[in-house]
């Protein structure tokens, strides 16, 4: 029964090293891509809010496009390269547990 085992654990393991990663290096060459000095980024304060999150984006170009948000000391911030990204962000008040949301850049279908 262990014979058996090790004979499957062997056939699944050996056959790792040999296939191929083209799929992987192919996103990891589009997001390094991303961050070419000539590509300009575009730096949007977005303010306090409790989350935010990218629920859409337009991509003006195909290797390029990138939206990051960051959670900073002063609130959250955009950061977009060659691309309108439209954020959802919300607000949640504890007091009476209000939820405000606010989209920036929104994007018409």
């Amino acid at each position: 029964m262990r014979i058996l085992l090790i004979l499957l654990l062997l056939l699944i393991i050996i056959p790792l090293p040999f296939q191929s990663a083209k799929g992987a290096s192919a996103s990891f060459k589009a997001s390094i891509k991303g961050w070419r000095p000539e590509v300009q980024s575009k730096i949007q304060v977005l303010g306090e809010f409790s989350s935010c999150r990218v629920v859409n984006a337009l991509k003006f170009d195909n290797f390029n496009s990138a939206c990051f948000l960051k959670k900073e000391s002063k609130g959250w911030q955009l950061e977009s390269f060659a691309s309108q990204c439209e954020v959802e962000c919300i607000k949640v008040s504890n007091i009476n547990t209000i939820t405000n949301t606010v989209r920036f850049n929104q994007i018409n279908p």
